[in-house]
């Protein structure tokens, strides 16, 4: 399983809105997910689906 450390967008080049928004989710969330309180795991498959996409469209070369 992919850990939120391994994730560029997770690293700071966003900020909690912006994950909010893009992955429509709240952004009490994505503190949650930052925190470690909620992993990713924890999140919906299409949720999850749209982490993975992200961060392909915004950090793949």
């Amino acid at each position: 399983m992919i850990m939120v450390h391994e994730l560029n967008i997770f690293g700071g080049s966003l900020t909690n809105y912006q994950l909010s928004e893009a992955l429509d989710i709240p952004i009490e969330r994505v503190q949650d997910i930052l925190s470690g309180d909620v992993s990713l795991g924890d999140l919906c498959p299409e949720t999850l689906k749209k982490v993975h996409q992200l961060e392909e469209a915004l950090f793949s070369s």
